[in-house]
């Protein structure tokens, strides 16, 4: 590969990727002096207190790379800080800076050689995540907790309301219950009622029944023979 070689200020002394310490009043602090990006490098910075300041400076040796920062939520999504484009990051160097409010998430800084497909380049990088003074980390510490109360007095205030709503709910259930229990007892007592009604009633018309078929046997025929008899249609004139 060709290109020129690096400036002194970036020739720094710490292994690539190494990081300082995490204390809250001390600088995250990531560098490389070759970095070897064949289809793309990504550095991940966590945002681990409120009102911290991103500061980063790049180079590579000889030709251009594309860059991008992103921000990833805590909830997992992700928004542009920097738009990815390519840069010409190998004739001056590239640097930028943000300021988050609230922390949480990831900062991802990502350099894409994937259009190089032959040429492998070399990259030199500082990244520093800087804390803000105590009384400012303080006052935003403080916003983050009247804020995170706020929500959690709010989700209170609803969840008493729908609990308001849910014992008025059950309790109107309760009521149209002991109503149908009611209805269904004196249904109960309506269908005893009519139900012995029923078999009283088809003990009658069996009993209608017989009576019916016995006065066919044996009435009918005695009662027509009367009639003929008073009639004279069997008198002795007739007879001789």
């Amino acid at each position: 590969m060709t290109g020129r070689s690096f400036p002194v200020w970036l020739q720094v002394r710490a292994a690539k990727g190494q990081r300082s310490s995490s204390a809250m009043d001390t600088p995250l602090k990531y560098k490389a002096n070759k970095q070897l990006v064949k289809d793309y490098f990504e550095l991940r910075v966590p945002l681990s207190f409120p009102g911290a300041t991103l500061k980063y400076s790049f180079l590579t040796a000889g030709y251009d790379i594309s860059f991008g920062v992103y921000w990833e939520s805590p909830h997992g999504d992700e928004h542009d800080l920097v738009a990815e484009a390519r840069v010409e990051s190998h004739t001056d160097p590239i640097t930028g800076n943000h300021a988050f409010q609230a922390s949480g998430g990831f900062v991802t800084l990502r350099w894409d050689n994937a259009y190089s497909w032959w040429r492998t380049k070399e990259l030199a990088y500082t990244v520093t995540l800087t804390p803000p003074d105590p009384d400012t980390l303080r006052a935003l510490t403080m916003k983050q907790v009247s804020e995170k109360m706020k929500l959690c007095a709010e989700d209170l205030t609803r969840a008493e309301r729908r609990l308001a709503r849910t014992a008025t709910f059950a309790r109107d259930l309760k009521f149209q219950l002991a109503q149908l229990q009611a209805q269904a007892t004196s249904l109960q007592a309506q269908i005893g009622a009519k139900s012995k009604s029923l078999v009283e009633l088809g003990q009658e018309t069996a009993y209608l029944g017989r009576r019916i078929h016995a006065q066919r046997r044996v009435a009918l025929p005695g009662l027509v023979l009367d009639l003929v008899r008073e009639s004279g249609w069997l008198s002795g004139d007739d007879e001789s």
